[in-house]
């Protein structure tokens, strides 16, 4: 069986709402709850903030969720785009930055991945996807399954759309050990970017964070 169509509608549902690292966030029905994967990428996103500092210029979360890491960079002050395919997360996300009170920073889109996304006209942008990083399956249906499904795939893709634009100079991603063999897209990397690879191990997979940045000239 397919995947479900989707609508562009969504009757939020707030289950309710948990401060992390400042921030308020929502927490609702049909979207994903933050996890561990989530603090592992939200660990990896800070860094950078801190790393490139004033160079950045704009965050794109992809795959948004309840907002967690799109509304980190807003907190830090740097306008933010966050995507999600899922018509509640984006109506979750919204209801989080209100929260949060980073609203004037932040537009959210309802897309697929970063298919939305222009090719960019500027410099010091870093993106970030918390991918649905398990493996993918022909009968996922559900707005859960959203959050789930999709596996390296959708770490292809990101890493593509880096690719063309050149004005992303970090790109973050999460994924699974469940996903496949990621030898070759880090390979790939490697070739262009500075990577680091860094892992938590969780029951019976690994979750990976890899970052990608571009090499200085």
């Amino acid at each position: 069986m397919g995947r479900m169509k989707l609508s562009y509608a969504c009757s939020l549902e707030q289950l309710y709402a948990v401060e992390i690292e400042g921030m308020r966030l929502a927490i609702c029905k049909h979207v994903y709850v933050p996890a561990e994967d989530s603090w592992l990428a939200l660990s990896a996103l800070a860094s950078q903030l801190k790393r490139y500092d004033e160079a950045i210029s704009l965050c794109i979360d992809v795959g948004a969720g309840t907002g967690v890491l799109g509304l980190h960079c807003a907190a830090s002050k740097v306008y933010t785009v966050l995507t999600d395919i899922n018509p509640c997360a984006v109506a979750c996300s919204l209801l989080s930055s209100r929260l949060s009170g980073v609203r004037h920073l932040v537009d959210i889109v309802q897309c697929d991945a970063a298919s939305c996304i222009r090719k960019l006209g500027r410099s010091g942008v870093v993106a970030v996807y918390n991918t649905p990083y398990l493996p993918e399956e022909e009968d996922d249906k559900g707005l859960e399954s959203l959050a789930w499904s999709g596996g390296l795939r959708e770490a292809e893709r990101f890493f593509s759309m880096l690719g063309e634009n050149p004005g992303v100079m970090c790109g973050i991603a999460v994924y699974s050990s469940l996903s496949g063999d990621d030898s070759g897209l880090l390979s790939r990397l490697a070739a262009e970017y500075i990577v680091e690879v860094f892992m938590t191990h969780v029951f019976f997979e690994d979750i990976k964070v890899v970052v990608a940045c571009r090499r200085r000239p």
